[in-house]
């Protein structure tokens, strides 16, 4: 392989700078995880909060799934459907506290838009 320089020179700044940040990942997986049980309607599964995922599942019966995730794709968040009935989201490098907070804005938007029908 010619160019696997490249791709030793990710792994290097993954080891090397990328550890670093870890600690700032699963803080704003707490901080997702307690602005989303602010909404009343996900239970968080807190017992898994020690890595930068927020395991979460709703508990409301009515809740849409198809519709959440299509709503979140349509302003810019990711989210796989429901696998075994919990959702997931991941913290990383391009997610701070203010895309968090935009994430939380978007979920009381569709909410409130579900609450109309």
């Amino acid at each position: 392989m010619r160019q696997v320089g490249y791709l030793a020179a990710a792994g290097l700044i993954s080891l090397k700078k990328m550890t670093l940040r870890l600690d700032e990942y699963h803080k704003n997986a707490k901080y997702l995880a307690s602005r989303l049980e602010e909404i009343g309607i996900f239970e968080i599964f807190k017992d898994r909060l020690d890595i930068n995922m927020v395991f979460f599942k709703t508990n409301d019966k009515n809740f849409d799934e198809k519709n959440f995730v299509e709503f979140l794709s349509k302003h810019g968040i990711k989210i796989n459907p429901t696998d075994q009935g919990e959702f997931r989201f991941v913290t990383h490098y391009w997610i701070t506290r203010e895309k968090i907070d935009y994430l939380i804005d978007v979920v009381y938007k569709y909410i409130k838009a579900e609450e109309r029908f």
